[in-house]
């Protein structure tokens, strides 16, 4: 497989949920799934790897001492409000808005009530982000609504109160969740 990859010119390996590789059963061995991802990176047909998963996947490259040592594990952080990060995020967001037409009023604080609703978890506040821009197209809206965001945020959490999605002035919203002890 290696080889292959190389006369394909493949030089980067992305392969996303990798810790379904590693699962026991008929026609499964996690000890060959390790093998094959320590062969990938060694050699002169090695290729870039990068592998996302869960606990189960860091666990399993673990059980290796030489695959181990061949991947950097990073673990993505959650998003802290008013951070480099949050800020980069809402960029993204108004970026994203703006690429498909849609307005995305400032005084709404779409990207941090979405951070905030998620907890600061990027993933999920990338889903609930993108599924709102959709509803709205959907919708045939203009701009983003928060009763869009409401409805996203309740379909995915399955009729989870989206509270952060209320309208009205964000920070007193934002104060009066947290003083309640609001978490998703």
């Amino acid at each position: 497989m290696e080889h292959r990859m190389s006369v394909c010119g493949v030089s980067l390996l992305v392969i996303d949920e990798a810790h379904h590789l590693l699962r026991k059963g008929s026609g499964r061995d996690t000890e060959g799934a390790v093998q094959t991802m320590k062969n990938l990176l060694q050699g002169d047909s090695s290729v870039a790897v990068i592998l996302s998963g869960v606990q189960k996947l860091y666990e399993g490259v673990l059980s290796d001492p030489e695959t181990d040592r061949r991947f950097i594990k990073m673990r993505l952080r959650r998003i802290q409000e008013g951070s480099g990060e949050a800020h980069r995020f809402g960029l993204c967001v108004v970026k994203c808005a703006q690429h498909l037409g849609l307005d995305l009023p400032a005084e709404m604080c779409f990207a941090e009530r979405v951070l905030f609703a998620e907890n600061g978890d990027a993933g999920r506040s990338i889903r609930l982000a993108k599924q709102t821009l959709r509803r709205a197209m959907i919708m045939n809206r203009r701009a983003v609504d928060l009763s869009d965001a409401a409805l996203c945020f309740e379909k995915i959490h399955l009729g989870r109160e989206a509270a952060p999605f209320a309208s009205g002035d964000w920070s007193t919203i934002r104060e009066n969740l947290e003083s309640m002890g609001w978490v998703r």
